[in-house]
């Protein structure tokens, strides 16, 4: 209807040939289904991983997900706009295919695996935009986000005061040597798992715990019904028990990253007001969890915590894992600046790789930009952190133009899509999001709220 009505005023004032032009090309674009679809079967391989009857099938669900991102890719038509990220992207994409004739690339099958795995991860760039998306789909998309990572959440619960009981078969790779350190003694004296909730990996419930508070903060925002709201808190205090209690510094720290990050727009804006209606609440939540968190965990919890606030921020950085950083840039880039082949390090290694190779020896990142380095060397890593930067860019253009108007207010999906892709870029500092569905999701939301800012229908 009102497109209808803006072709008739535009017929009225001449401008009838840009508005067919903008309706030719919305009917060019794709079903918004195939979004819930993608997220559907992210959802599948991660809750298949559960199940030990399916234990020969894992690497087969575990690269699903990346499968169906390369199939979205091939079968949706161009769109008629490109995500700002996409020439950046392309090069990375390019890089990364001429690393594979690097001689030190380990062979064929995981040289060629890790180039699918780039594509996948980066392929919500390109199909994403060619999809009809507006405001009300981009408020269902983070609806499904936020609930899958509260029922994770919740899971995790269950599996600290009920040890044993609802945890799922761990990651066939983590060995039990490495296992056995990822259990926490509670103050009553019962050893546990750090909480997994919906992931195989002990400690793994904290990223999703993460996600939860920040996807929170875009429901509050959308001035929720009491009953929701209550909800919603809730949820940040299960999330904020599972970080306390998965010990995972680095999803603490990427958590108030995001929140800081999505309250700039709000300075931007001047409406710092509304901000502190939002984040004083889940401060509150925060305490009074930790306080519950301690009385659970005992020393498990205050004595990781502490390690935090020991010294100042850059030596409890370098302490932990600024010193990987510091290694990748002062040994590693002399050694490999235009990279050291492919398939020599992470899942792809461990899947698909032949170390008995004399020249492809293992490899090892602890942080993305050590994995970025391997790949594709110094123009690998300046090709992502374009990319990263031109998105956290176009977020913010999004979440600054404020617009009540039912159907176009966006700003508030986009103010904390900018501080999920804030978070995840602070995530590179400490661990690899970048090979797996984090990447992917961080991609994801990025085009999502790119593209819906693209089609808003005219004020």
């Amino acid at each position: 209807m009102n497109q209808s009505r803006a072709i008739v005023t535009g017929l009225r004032t001449g401008r009838a040939r840009p508005l067919r032009a903008a309706v030719k090309s919305a009917q060019q674009l794709q079903s918004p289904r195939w979004l819930f679809a993608f997220l559907g079967l992210e959802i599948a391989c991660q809750l298949g991983l559960l199940l030990p009857s399916i234990a020969g099938l894992r690497v087969f669900i575990r690269t699903a997900a990346f499968l169906g991102s390369v199939f979205l890719l091939v079968i949706l038509r161009r769109g008629p706009k490109n995500h700002p990220s996409s020439g950046a992207a392309m090069i990375a994409v390019l890089l990364t295919l001429l690393s594979f004739l690097n001689p030190s690339t380990n062979t064929p099958l995981s040289g060629v695996a890790t180039i699918v795995l780039e594509i996948a991860v980066l392929g919500p760039i390109f199909w994403v935009p060619r999809i009809r998306i507006d405001v009300p789909t981009v408020r269902r998309l983070f609806l499904v986000y936020w609930s899958f990572s509260f029922l994770s959440g919740c899971v995790g619960v269950l599996q600290v005061y009920f040890p044993g009981r609802f945890d799922p078969v761990t990651a066939s790779v983590l060995s039990d040597q490495y296992l056995s350190a990822l259990h926490i003694v509670l103050a009553d004296g019962t050893k546990v798992f750090r909480p997994m909730g919906l992931t195989d990996t002990p400690g793994g419930a904290s990223f999703g715990a993460s996600f939860t508070i920040v996807f929170a903060v875009a429901f509050l925002l959308d001035r929720p019904k009491l009953w929701f709201r209550i909800l919603l808190l809730l949820s940040i205090g299960v999330s904020c028990f599972m970080l306390y209690l998965c010990q995972v510094r680095c999803a603490i720290v990427s958590t108030i990253i995001s929140l800081v990050a999505l309250g700039l727009p709000f300075i931007k804006q001047r409406r710092f007001g509304r901000y502190l209606r939002i984040s004083l609440p889940l401060v509150a939540v925060a305490v009074v969890t930790f306080i519950v968190a301690a009385g659970v965990g005992g020393q498990a919890v205050t004595g990781r915590l502490s390690t935090l606030i020991n010294d100042d921020a850059s030596t409890v950085y370098y302490t932990n894992r600024g010193k990987f950083l510091s290694y990748t840039l002062s040994e590693l880039l002399p050694q490999y600046p235009l990279g050291a082949g492919l398939g020599r390090w992470g899942m792809i290694g461990t899947y698909f790789s032949d170390f008995s190779i004399a020249d492809s020896r293992p490899l090892w990142a602890e942080i993305q930009w050590t994995g970025w380095l391997f790949d594709g060397g110094v123009p690998l890593m300046l090709a992502y952190g374009t990319a990263l930067v031109i998105a956290m860019l176009a977020a913010g253009r999004a979440a600054i133009q404020v617009d009540d108007t039912p159907g176009r207010d966006l700003y508030k999906w986009a103010t904390v899509a900018l501080g999920y892709i804030v978070g995840i870029v602070a995530l590179t500092f400490n661990c690899c999001p970048f090979v797996g569905t984090l990447g992917i999701d961080c991609w994801f939301l990025s085009g999502v709220v790119f593209a819906a800012s693209q089609q808003l229908p005219p004020a």
